[in-house]
């Protein structure tokens, strides 16, 4: 219970921001953009039609209404006891945070493009894009050296990580500060490939588009390598509190500081960005595209006549959008909801793994730990000594399963100083020591019953 309540705090603290900037991105979609609301296109007299006020007023009230469940839900839900219904909860709480936000905005997109076919408001033929020929590849505000000291640094911070930890936290330590790294490196490799994106022109005026193009590029470029120093000092911050044995202690309320600085770096990269737009809002005067059906939802955009593979998004922030209509587009697509598709199926399995009794059992000359598939397998031949102990001794996991119902996996062993492979109902008082050459198991069966009857029997075979 003790460990669910602080993994959920943990996440719930880093995901609020993340809520936040969502809501905030979104919520400002019901302002005009370029001449377009919701992703639709219109001209200002169009947008002074009540209708549109409606739908407007609908998808704010929508907003509100999602973001405070959002907010809510999370905090009784840290005292759900079984990790493995906290888990899927949060699983889902996350996924409904990506894509619940989008729902309002769909209907209000969708709306909106029935009204403008109500009231004849297209326009004939498709407008041309107007792209920015002027040192359209020299461009560039982003060196690919800007960005080397956090990665270094990072992969010192892995190694040294590694050597100070206690061997039962090796592995999981490291695992969690490679996963930093990679959040690191990824802000490199993003940086440098939004660097390299053309944009859209905004005026007839070529130098207005180039200025306009190099100060834009140049926030997002000061968010990316802001975001990698202050990820990189996090990690710091880690290796701190593991070497100093503060990190069960400081790391929760070193999570809230990380993310509420990379959520305050976020909201400062935004605000420039509305700024930069009011500062040339009076020079664009280049026609608004209604192109509007090649956009599904005003997010998605789909042509098939566009030979480019990314274009300017039309809304949620800056940057670039794929074409779907490539193939390549559709595979990183198909990429993505795989993996978000990840998620309920491993909530499935972590609760079938919760909840499925184990079993613990002698059976042709092979000693057989089983829950939903078979997982421990010891020839009698090999062990050396069996013991039975009155109760389990105090143990910690480095890896696999570890929860109130299911202990199993590699785990560090006070008793032993050593790592052990585990496979017991922590619930059980009795336990089962097995002495092989090669490894030392703690084990036991679905109750004590159980247990102590594999004892009788392995007293019985093993010499």
């Amino acid at each position: 219970m003790r460990d669910v309540l602080v993994y959920g705090s943990i996440i719930t603290i880093c995901m609020y921001p993340f809520v936040m900037i969502m809501y905030g991105m979104l919520k400002g979609e019901a302002s005009p953009k370029k001449g377009r609301y919701f992703g639709v296109t219109l001209n200002k007299e169009q947008a002074k039609a009540p209708e549109v006020a409606e739908i407007t007023k609908r998808y704010n009230k929508q907003m509100n209404r999602i973001f405070l469940w959002l907010m809510v839900l999370p905090i009784p839900a840290l005292l759900i006891p079984w990790f493995s219904i906290w888990f899927a909860f949060f699983s889902f709480w996350f996924l409904y945070t990506l894509v619940g936000f989008l729902i309002p905005f769909f209907k209000a997109n969708k709306n909106l493009k029935e009204l403008k076919t109500e009231k004849g408001w297209q326009s004939e033929g498709e407008a041309p894009v107007y792209v920015e020929l002027k040192e359209a590849g020299s461009l560039r505000t982003v060196k690919w050296f800007q960005f080397l000291p956090q990665c270094l640094i990072s992969v010192v911070i892995i190694i040294i990580t590694i050597q100070v930890c206690q061997p039962r936290n090796r592995v999981s330590m490291g695992i969690l500060q490679g996963t930093f790294a990679g959040i690191t490196f990824l802000f490199w490799a993003a940086a440098l490939w939004l660097d390299k994106v053309k944009t859209q022109a905004i005026s007839t005026n070529s130098d207005v588009n180039v200025n306009y193009n190099r100060a834009k590029k140049r926030i997002w470029k000061k968010l990316w390598i802001a975001c990698a120093w202050v990820n990189t000092g996090y990690m710091g911050v880690i290796l701190a509190l593991i070497s100093k044995d503060l990190f069960r202690k400081h790391f929760l309320v070193s999570s809230l500081i990380y993310a509420a600085v990379t959520a305050l770096l976020a909201w400062w990269a935004l605000k420039k960005q509305s700024d930069l737009q009011k500062k040339y809002r009076d020079k664009m005067d280049i026609t608004v595209v209604d192109d509007d059906n090649h956009w599904l939802g005003g997010v998605f955009y789909y042509n098939p006549k566009d030979k480019h593979f990314s274009v300017e998004t039309r809304c949620l922030g800056t940057g670039t959008t794929m074409n779907l209509a490539k193939p390549v587009a559709k595979f990183f697509a198909g990429l993505f909801i795989l993996v978000m598709l990840q998620f309920p199926v491993i909530s499935v399995w972590i609760i079938m793994e919760e909840f499925t009794p184990i079993e613990l059992r002698v059976e042709d000359n092979m000693l057989i730990g089983e829950q939903i598939r078979e997982y421990i397998s010891i020839p009698l031949y090999s062990i050396k000594d069996v013991e039975l102990l009155p109760e389990r001794p105090k143990m910690s996991k480095n890896s696999g399963v570890g929860m109130e119902t299911v202990c199993k996996g590699d785990f560090y062993v006070k008793e032993e100083k050593n790592d052990c492979e585990v496979f017991l109902d922590p619930r059980n008082d009795l336990c089962l020591r097995v002495e092989t050459s090669m490894e030392v198991y703690y084990l036991g069966g679905f109750d004590d019953a159980q247990t102590k009857e594999v004892y009788e029997m392995l007293k019985a075979n093993v010499q």
